[in-house]
């Protein structure tokens, strides 16, 4: 993250170096963004655990652009699920009695958040730019264990399940960069790469690759 986070701000201070000598003024103004991506996160599961650690993503963001270069944003990210899990069976005696078991354990989280944040964009041409963001996200992550398993104890089948929740929140910064092509004076479309960091409990980063379609009022 460090990396990209150093790009990102060095793009942010040259776009508002820039600020008065942009090429497109229909840039100025409210803008609406919507996005679908993919969210990969890093984290590293316990031995014996496969991990599923990518998903989809989608994003509605606003914001104002105070000149064609430097502007403001704010919107909701839903980051999607990453999850863990495990399963196994054996056999053997309990009190001298006979005991077979079959079971699974997962674990789940879905990271959703609220993010603001600045953003520079560089025309390039009088239809592409290239743009960088930085802010804060104030997420939440809602995790949910479950456990399952069947099994027969001296002859007699047995089953029984069982799950936990907990949420964990805090607010960490966000970095990007990303390309836009527009079609017209108010769309334009693009593709995006931003890192986001969960700290506390769950410090782990995640990175998301995105699609996004946007409209300038």
């Amino acid at each position: 993250m460090k990396k990209i986070s150093t790009l990102a701000l060095a793009c942010l201070a040259a776009f508002a170096a820039n600020a008065q000598t942009a090429a497109s003024s229909n840039q100025q103004g409210a803008f609406a963004e919507a996005s679908v991506g993919t969210t990969t996160f890093k984290f590293d599961a316990p031995a014996g655990f496969s991990k599923k650690d990518n998903d989809s993503s989608f994003s509605l963001v606003g914001g104002y652009m105070f000149n064609p270069n430097i502007g403001v944003e704010a919107g909701y990210l839903d980051m999607g699920k990453a999850s863990i899990s495990a399963s196994g069976s054996g056999s053997g005696t309990l009190y001298g009695k006979s005991l077979t078991y079959n079971g699974t354990l997962g674990v789940e989280a879905k990271a959703t958040g609220f993010l603001v944040g600045v953003r520079g964009v560089l025309p390039v041409s009088e239809q592409f730019s290239v743009s960088a963001r930085a802010g804060l996200l104030n997420w939440t992550t809602d995790a949910t264990a479950k456990v399952s398993g069947t099994g027969t104890y001296d002859g007699t089948a047995f089953s029984a399940s069982a799950s936990a929740k907990k949420s964990y929140s805090g607010t960490d910064a966000y970095v990007g960069i990303r390309g836009s092509y527009s079609f017209t004076k108010q769309i334009s479309a693009g593709i995006g790469y931003t890192q986001y960091r969960l700290g506390g409990d769950v410090s782990t980063d995640a990175s998301n690759v995105d699609i996004n379609v946007a409209y300038r009022f």
